[in-house]
């Protein structure tokens, strides 16, 4: 499963190119500050054949 985190300021294209790649909202998590609030996005999609694996990836 691959996973990727967004603001929740996402133009409609930015919207269309993940979904088109094949991402679906996962959750999102609202974070309330003290001076404002601040919410991430987090996307997920399925593992496919051409991703690297994960114990290839530097971290």
């Amino acid at each position: 499963m691959t996973f990727m985190q967004t603001t929740d300021r996402l133009t409609k294209h930015d919207v269309r190119r993940l979904t088109s790649g094949g991402f679906s909202i996962e959750y999102i998590e609202t974070r309330h500050t003290g001076h404002s609030d601040e919410t991430v996005v987090v996307w997920s999609r399925p593992s496919q054949e051409d991703d690297i694996p994960e114990d290839q990836i530097p971290y």
